[in-house]
């Protein structure tokens, strides 16, 4: 990554794609809502380490840095759907074992 208008590029795409292609796609089964998750919180961890450098390089240089809100809003989202998904497929398993 070059320049910070290339991250703040990069991190409009994801949030679009996300909203547009991610785990809250109306009509998605849970399975795929996970599946979905999984990948984009890859990415999100390879924009988050990104905005890490260029806050660590502001840092050096003294001057401030940028807050990437809405990169910190998506961690927070993320977390929360992969702890509820995580919740429904800890129900499922369980509901299999009462059925057997």
């Amino acid at each position: 990554m070059n320049n910070i208008s290339g991250l703040k590029d990069r991190i409009a795409k994801f949030i679009h794609d996300y909203e547009t292609k991610g785990p809250k796609e109306e009509g998605l089964g849970p399975k795929e809502a996970a599946d979905r998750l999984s990948t984009f919180k890859g990415e999100y961890y390879l924009l988050d380490g990104n905005r890490r450098q260029f806050n660590d390089a502001q840092g050096l240089l003294g001057i401030p840095k940028e807050p990437f809100s809405e990169l910190t809003k998506m961690q927070l989202e993320i977390n929360t759907l992969e702890k509820l998904y995580n919740l429904f497929n800890q129900v499922c398993v369980e509901t299999e074992v009462w059925d057997t």
